[in-house]
């Protein structure tokens, strides 16, 4: 980010530099000068800020899309490993609401022409226990601190993204969350 900054001094300069070395109009005015050579700097400011500052829809879509591939990965490893009946049920029913939000997400991508990251869920869903009630605890802890993560991910966007669609989604998608949270709270309340 520095380096980005010197450049957009450098060209700032550069550009200032080429306009006061190109004026042939003796008769113009100082004033004159200034003014077209501070327009100049402003748009050439402008232009570097534009070309180093990421588009929030897009960011927020592509962090959006990889926690919820690996969130994914995560309940799909509660539903074949974990031994509560519990922990199955409720990994079944995240599942299914994980899917309609990813779905929903990748929609919109494909409409305003994002492209999507490959997400490699290679391990993401292992745990060093042997599947039983430690394993399912280790699977609990993490599905708590995936769902916090969640949450502050797409509260944060609220105030970032700019399409209406986009906080439409996020809008829809936080009290899914907040329910997915709640519960997975109790059951690791209830294991401790």
């Amino acid at each position: 980010m520095h380096s980005l900054k010197i450049l957009g001094i450098a060209l700032v300069a550069g550009l200032a530099l080429s306009t006061s070395c190109n004026s042939s109009n003796s008769s113009q005015t100082t004033s004159d000068t200034t003014a077209t050579v501070g327009e100049k700097m402003t748009a050439a400011a402008d232009s570097v800020k534009a070309a180093v500052t990421p588009d929030p829809n897009k960011s927020f879509v592509n962090d959006a899309v990889t926690d919820n591939t690996k969130e994914l990965a995560w309940l799909q490893a509660g539903v074949d490993h974990g031994t509560s009946k519990e922990l199955k049920a409720h990994a079944k029913m995240m599942i299914a609401d994980h899917q309609k939000l990813g779905d929903e997400v990748k929609a919109y991508a494909t409409r305003k022409g994002i492209s999507l990251p490959n997400v490699d869920t290679t391990g993401v869903a292992s745990l060093s226990e042997k599947p039983g009630k430690d394993w399912d605890k280790a699977w609990v802890n993490k599905m708590v601190d995936a769902h916090q993560n969640a949450i502050d991910m797409f509260t944060s966007a609220q105030g970032k993204v700019t399409d209406p669609e986009l906080k439409a989604t996020i809008d829809k998608a936080l009290p899914v969350l907040h329910s997915h949270y709640d519960m997975v709270k109790k059951m690791q309340d209830s294991m401790k």
